[in-house]
């Protein structure tokens, strides 16, 4: 598995964990600098608290604010690390504003550059999917000359019939040609993208910013 694929499931996960609301026993036995510091190690928003209060409420249970905010204050230490910043960004993932200025440049710096590797392999992958679209075309185009191809020579085919088979092989043909251009385009733009993120990459090794001379 990929770096990105990796991170990419990585943030989905803790995605969907920050999404699920909390049960009876969940609210019963809150630890609630504890969940404070699960939700700031995710980027969670202070009002995320807001939505603990309603699925508590309904069995009665308040939590308790000065340690959720005590344990996001925490939290928000390790999410906000130039590492993870860089994590989240090449992971395709969002920065909300969650960090407190003195950390958010460190943060920002690392997560930039993650998302600048993102949208180049982003870029690479949507040209050589759209070179693959091609090859299959023309893989289909080739079986329908030679569908026709042998249904034009078939003693039963009437003139009528071949005169309108020549013209389809004449226009798949044609299309054949305009699509094998297509794809000489695209890879050369392939070819240049990923240059592109060769080069990117290669400006900064191990991923994270160069550090500042």
């Amino acid at each position: 598995m990929g770096f990105l694929r990796l991170t990419s499931c990585i943030a989905l996960l803790a995605l969907l964990q920050a999404c699920a609301s909390m049960g009876k026993d969940e609210c019963l036995n809150a630890d609630w600098r504890t969940i404070g510091y699960e939700d700031g190690a995710r980027g969670m928003p202070a009002g995320k608290i807001g939505e603990r209060r309603t699925d508590c409420a309904k069995y009665g249970v308040k939590p308790d604010l000065s340690a959720y905010l005590a344990g996001r204050t925490q939290g928000l230490n390790e999410y906000c690390k130039l590492e993870n910043g860089y994590r989240v960004g090449a992971a395709g993932g969002q920065y909300g504003g969650v960090c407190p200025p003195r950390l958010e440049g460190a943060f920002l710096a690392g997560f930039n550059v993650g998302h600048q590797l993102f949208s180049l392999q982003a870029a690479l992958r949507s040209v050589e999917a759209e070179i693959g679209s091609r090859h299959h075309e023309l893989d289909r185009i080739k079986k329908q000359v030679e569908d026709k191809s042998v249904a034009l020579v078939a003693e039963e085919t009437t003139t009528k019939q071949r005169l309108k088979l020549l013209a389809d092989i004449k226009e798949l043909s044609e299309r054949r040609a305009r699509v094998k251009h297509e794809i000489a385009i695209l890879s050369r733009e392939r070819d240049a993208r990923a240059a592109e993120l060769n080069a990117f990459r290669d400006s900064h090794p191990g991923g994270l910013p160069m550090p500042s001379t």
